[in-house]
């Protein structure tokens, strides 16, 4: 930390900003634990209004037994944040971010000699549908870039969108052969590209 007092690059006031998103709950648990979700966070409609006490439980009952259409989509609202700190600068995600969304890496640059995808994966990634960088910490121009999760929000994990898969019953059970537990644990696929590019915003509103 006393090393960053003279750390070349550029050196930043102190300063916070942050971006509203509103993040659609995809994921069918989610659904019908609706309303779990209020505490800590505004839920509303498709057209960005507050839910009613009254929808957060008939929108999870509907969801059981019809299952909810487009016009029904709740949403969570959250924020992403950046913070500068003379030569550090935070980039606050809320969430669990997957550090191949954070660092990519799927070249093999961080694996220590390990395998990018484990051997007898029955259900592997498609390593040419992933995204091409820069990826989102090369974004964060400092001296000292910083990723934050779970910043000021938890929406779960946040995965690289072309690996999401998650089996579309109602309970998303069974899970899908290989390392795909954490889908049943996100918010949904939207988020990812929703919370990066509120990043890309900020970062590029405030070089």
């Amino acid at each position: 930390a006393l090393k960053l007092k003279t750390a070349p690059g550029p050196s930043r006031p102190l300063a916070y900003r942050s971006e509203r998103v509103l993040v659609p709950v995809e994921n069918s648990r989610y659904r019908l634990f609706l309303p779990a979700l209020s505490f800590g966070h505004h839920l509303l409609d498709a057209q960005g209004r507050r839910l009613p006490g009254w929808k957060k439980w008939a929108l999870p009952l509907k969801h059981l037994v019809f299952r909810l259409g487009p016009g029904d989509q709740p949403f969570v609202e959250s924020e992403v944040s950046l913070v500068d700190a003379g030569p550090a600068r935070l980039l606050g995600l809320p969430a669990e971010m997957f550090p191949e969304t954070v660092l990519g890496g799927y070249d093999g640059r961080f694996a220590f000699g390990r395998p990018v995808v484990t051997p007898g994966n029955p259900n592997p990634p498609d390593l040419a549908a992933a995204p091409a960088g820069p990826y989102l910490r090369e974004r964060v121009k400092a001296a000292a870039p910083m990723l934050v999760g779970l910043a000021n929000d938890e929406l779960g994990y946040v995965l690289p969108a072309y690996d999401f898969k998650a089996n579309p019953s109602l309970s998303m059970t069974p899970k899908p052969a290989g390392h795909h537990y954490e889908e049943t644990n996100s918010i949904g696929p939207s988020a990812t590209p929703i919370l990066t590019e509120a990043a890309d915003r900020l970062l590029e509103n405030n070089p």
